[in-house]
């Protein structure tokens, strides 16, 4: 875990310096995206069994 920790912790540090709103909107995107995807799929992800009965 600390190997992990040991690279994962400055570019964290350099992207929240830099600039703070790249990771908020970068995960943003993300969201929206798989939002997006189950709005334009929405059987995709259906149990069969479930609308048995």
């Amino acid at each position: 875990m600390s190997a992990v920790r040991s690279w994962y912790a400055p570019v964290v540090t350099r992207l929240r310096t830099t600039n703070p709103y790249v990771v908020d909107s970068a995960l943003a995107a993300l969201v929206l995206f798989a939002a997006s995807l189950q709005w334009m799929f929405p059987d995709e992800g259906d149990d069969p069994l479930s609308l048995v009965g």
